[in-house]
């Protein structure tokens, strides 16, 4: 028996018992060997033997079994196992579908059926997986943290009940822009982390990945694709400089039929081998084969920006031009994302730089991170020689964040000198030697630099440009007036040459004037060189109207089926929306438009003016932050005589959320404290925290809950972290030290102390009342209006409930020992 069949043992047994009805005397005898696989007939007669094979033959046909195993998309299965009328459709085989962690279907009957039953479902997998889409859903920062802690069970409900996935995305977006329905994004991080329809694979003219990011993407993609690149080779023997070839992406990312683009990108030859046409077209090409294939997403790296030597600036801006340009003149494309995506932050805030360059050229309104410019804001000083000369990247940035604080005169130490840093002057910054006077004139606005662009004449008498850094190198030496050696690769051979640069003489062999002369140091072969003036700004400058906040926000993939997208948008939008705030505040006069852009970068808020008042939009505990800035910014612009600080009070920095202050045993506030409570503790010091209507001093116990998450908090006691006690849930104080002692002192085991509050408490208009769980105070008699707060007494002390939060103030924290 070559093949598995059903109920085997059932056929061997009913032709056994027909053969013998028919044939009382037969001594046939039939069964089957499991292990062997085979079915033995022995007999006497072989005329007989063969009739019992040929009725087995005959029973035998069509009841062949079959095992079938079906991988499907974790989607694609969810939805599948419920559609419980599709899978009545198939008789006689048996459907296993909760089997190999809920992702495969087994099938198990009658080969035909099984066969067939496995087409159906293979073909209903594939009409469901093209019901399938990812998209994008754009989150400020903070809304984000809300989803991905507080709200993650939520979340969880969500997938569960829409059968959707929800991800965070692996990469930060740091600009974007959007031409007709196409939106591109610069991102930082990592290309093979990305889920997208077609991948731009930076490879050389042989494909040979052997090191950087050609290497990464086809190991992640598998043997069979790097396969397909070295049958290419084999038969083209390269792909030129400027063309690409286009293979599936093998294991990389997770969607059905993407591609990988291999882009053979150019290599820098000093701007005289037509490097940007080519870089051009190899942008060009990768997106034509992108909505050849009816790509939706697209992910492109920087090309030729590594070991090809191509300047990132140039290349950059080159890549962005042209994938504008062919977006313009492909309007009817499949194309809904692009990502510029580099894993080097210095190459993201390069290619920012491009973005908005060619944006504004293409009239394009364009977001970028102001995170981006964290070290573009350099400062320099101006040194003896009129050099304008850059500070290191930490005095720089020390002095940028004493800028943006407004603290505009300050101390700086550099290499062991004390400087006097005055950023107040209109007429000009200025860096002062404390200890010789000697001044020095500061900027952060590099003014323009004049650069020199050198140039060789070839055979035919054009000049053709030597590369930046080859440019600079012979700069240095022309001022010096220094010959020197500088090594050139020749890319036509690929070998390395080294020249003489000679400046000793400025008169050529034919007698006309050169700047310097290029010796081939093996040939001895000359060749004139010049030097042309160049006037450039080192960076554009991204006006402000473009920058957004910090990081412009985060993004989370949305998968689910296509009559399922708004839903689930709709229940993470809604989860949001219950977790925002808003706040109507105080017109401030003083408040200028740049604070206001602050608070709002820093709190992630919207800020705007309506009807004379602010209105703060954000997260519930953002905006809290916001309106307790704005209350502090009211306090300090009033009269302090008004408020009555304490005399007791600290001076405090504008960085500092609170001062603690020792109490002396010497002064009058710890006599008077002590006074109250010394019949029930002993040895004791006070700290005390830097706030009528009925005010009293009373004690308060933390038991497990730490005094410092008490007085560091903005709101201070909080109802939200109250218990249940005689009096509901509400915020207890006592008139007694002891019954806050009693049980309720938090306890510091490694220092072996005690501490309870002695706080200030507005009481308002309070009521005596019976225990029981209050919510709120009750009505006062004939009123609408309720009691402040409710009095009590248990434990041999009156004590005091409030049921709202800023009725009471943390002002000393008492510390004692058993």
């Amino acid at each position: 028996v070559s093949n598995n069949y059903a109920n085997i043992n059932e056929i061997v047994a009913k032709i056994k018992k027909e053969f013998t009805n028919e044939n009382n005397d037969s001594e046939i005898q039939i069964y089957y060997v499991e292990n062997k696989k085979k079915i033995i007939i022995s007999g006497t007669d072989i005329d007989e033997i063969n009739g019992v094979a040929k009725m087995l033959e005959e029973n035998l046909k069509g009841q062949e079994t079959s095992n079938q195993m079906i991988q499907c998309d974790q989607l694609v299965y969810e939805k599948l196992i419920k559609d419980e009328l599709f899978f009545k459709n198939f008789e006689k085989v048996k459907i296993f579908n909760k089997f190999n962690n809920n992702r495969t279907i087994r099938i198990i009957g009658e080969k035909q059926k099984v066969d067939d039953a496995k087409m159906q479902i293979e073909l209903k997998c594939n009409e469901l997986d093209k019901e399938i889409e990812t998209l994008p859903f754009e989150l400020s920062n903070s809304e984000f943290i809300y989803i991905s802690t507080q709200a993650l069970n939520e979340v969880k409900q969500i997938e569960k009940n829409t059968n959707s996935i929800i991800v965070e995305s692996p990469y930060v977006k740091y600009a974007s822009f959007t031409y007709n329905k196409t939106n591109v994004i610069l991102c930082h991080g990592d290309i093979l982390k990305l889920n997208v329809d077609a991948y731009v694979n930076p490879v050389n003219e042989r494909m040979q990945a052997n090191s950087g990011l050609a290497k990464l993407m086809i190991d992640k993609a598998g043997d069979k694709v790097n396969e397909k690149c070295k049958i290419y080779i084999q038969k083209n023997c390269k792909l030129s400089e400027g063309n690409v070839f286009v293979t599936s992406s093998g294991k990389l990312g997770c969607k059905k039929n993407s591609l990988i683009i291999h882009a053979s990108g150019p290599v820098w030859r000093g701007g005289y081998s037509n490097e940007s046409s080519k870089l051009a077209s190899l942008v060009r090409l990768s997106f034509k084969e992108a909505i050849y294939n009816k790509c939706k997403s697209i992910a492109i790296p920087p090309v030729s920006c590594g070991i090809f030597g191509y300047e990132p600036r140039q290349a950059t801006e080159i890549t962005t031009e042209n994938i504008i340009e062919f977006l313009k003149e492909n309007n009817d494309n499949s194309l809904e994302t692009v990502l510029l995506i580099s894993n080097e932050l210095e190459k993201v805030r390069i290619w920012a730089k491009s973005l908005f360059l060619v944006c504004t050229r293409s009239c394009l309104e364009i977001q970028i991170s102001s995170s981006l410019l964290k070290h573009e804001s350099r400062w320099y000083w101006l040194d003896d020689e009129n050099n304008w000369k850059a500070y290191l990247e930490k005095y720089s940035d020390f002095i940028q964040e004493n800028f943006e604080r407004k603290k505009l005169t300050f101390d700086m130490n550099i290499d062991g000198k004390s400087y006097f840093i005055d950023l107040s002057k209109s007429d000009g910054y200025k860096q002062v030697n404390k200890k010789t006077n000697h001044v020095h004139q500061v900027t952060n606005v590099m003014p323009n630099e004049t650069f020199y662009q050198w140039y060789w004449l070839d055979d035919k008498k054009n000049k053709s440009p030597y590369s930046l850094e080859h440019s600079k190198l012979i700069e240095q030496g022309y001022k010096k007036k220094k010959s020197f050696s500088m090594i050139i690769k020749k890319h036509v051979n690929d070998i390395d040459c080294e020249y003489i640069i000679d400046f000793s003489n400025n008169i050529f062999l034919d007698g006309s004037k050169v700047d310097a002369v290029q010796i081939n140091k093996e040939t001895f072969f000359k060749r004139r060189m010049f030097r042309e003036e160049l006037l450039k700004n080192i960076e554009p400058n991204i006006e402000e109207n473009v920058l957004k906040n910090k990081q412009l926000g985060h993004i989370i993939f949305i998968t689910t089926f296509s009559e399922n997208k708004h839903k689930v948008v709709q229940a993470l939008r809604k989860i949001i929306n219950n977790a925002k705030k808003r706040e109507v505040l105080p017109v401030i006069d003083e408040l200028t438009m740049e604070e206001m852009n602050r608070i709002m970068d820093e709190n992630d808020v919207k800020i705007h003016i309506e009807s004379e008042k602010l209105i703060v939009n954000g997260m519930k505990d953002n905006v809290d932050k916001v309106k307790n800035e704005f209350l502090t910014m009211i306090v300090n612009k009033s009269n302090k005589s008004k408020i009555n600080l304490p005399d007791t009070w600290a001076e405090m920095e504008h960085s500092e959320n609170l001062k603690l202050i020792e109490i002396q045993k010497s002064s009058s506030e710890f006599r008077n404290i002590y006074k109250e409570i010394s019949k029930s503790v002993t040895d004791f010091e006070i700290l005390a925290n830097k706030v009528e209507e009925n005010e009293k001093f009373l004690f308060h116990g933390t038991n497990e809950t730490s005094p410092y998450t008490i007085y560091d908090d903005l709101v201070g006691f909080d109802m939200r972290f109250s218990r249940k006690g005689m009096w509901g849930h509400g915020i207890y104080f006592a008139v007694n030290a002891s019954y806050s002692k009693l049980g309720y002192s938090y306890k510091n085991k490694s220092e072996g102390t005690h501490s309870i509050f002695y706080a200030r408490v507005a009481l308002g208009d309070y009521t005596e009342q019976p225990s029981r769980p209050w919510c709120l105070p009750p009505l006062k008699p004939n009123s609408k209006l309720r009691y402040d707060s409710i009095k009590g007494h248990t434990k041999g002390s009156d004590i005091f409930i409030l049921y709202e939060n800023g009725r009471a103030y943390p002002e000393y924290l008492i510390t004692f020992s058993k």
